[in-house]
């Protein structure tokens, strides 16, 4: 009886929602009196007006069961930096910008003196919000396979891969 109960938790598997991260940065620097500094050899008395933000998103959608462990992750991030200058036109830089999707499918076969490890394989896309100028959208696929150790107590993750990864950033422009 003990035994049928523990083979149906196998059976049901486990699925969970693993919001690793969600953050925004923000700060303002607004530098006053910039115009009497404007002509000083000394540059340590100018300065420009500053406005950053970032914002991250990471989450997983982790599923378990028996020897299977199957991980579909989802992490953005976007942030702009807007330099104001005196008498001058303000600049905005992006200081990051990406979107990665990835599904990664290991199985423990193998247990060797406490030891899970067994093939693995991922996949992966990674993009971006916004475009620099008149660039495409970067565009890149990753695919990983290989050996996977995990779900060990000293060693969460470790993992030997052969990558394949594919830019189409550029697939549909003329380069010549």
């Amino acid at each position: 009886p003990a035994f049928a109960d523990a083979e149906s938790d196998v059976a049901a598997g486990s699925l969970k929602l693993n919001v690793r991260r969600i953050g925004l940065e923000w700060s303002k620097t607004d530098v006053k009196h910039a115009a009497e500094y404007s002509d000083s050899p000394v540059s340590a008395l100018k300065a420009d007006s500053q406005d950053f933000f970032k914002g991250v998103f990471d989450t997983a959608l982790e599923y378990n069961k028996a020897r299977f462990q199957w991980d579909n992750s989802l992490f953005m991030e976007y942030g702009e930096t807007k330099l104001k200058p005196y008498n001058e036109a303000p600049t905005i830089s992006e200081n990051a910008d990406d979107i990665l999707l990835s599904s990664n499918l290991s199985y423990a076969c193998w247990n060797f003196s406490g030891l899970k490890f067994g093939p693995t394989v991922r996949g992966a896309y990674d993009t971006e919000f916004v475009t620099s100028d008149d660039t495409p959208r970067q565009q890149v696929i990753r695919a990983n396979a290989g050996i996977s150790l995990f779900d060990n107590k000293i060693i969460k993750s470790l993992y030997l891969t052969g990558v394949y990864e594919y830019d189409f950033t550029y697939a549909n422009e003329k380069t010549s």
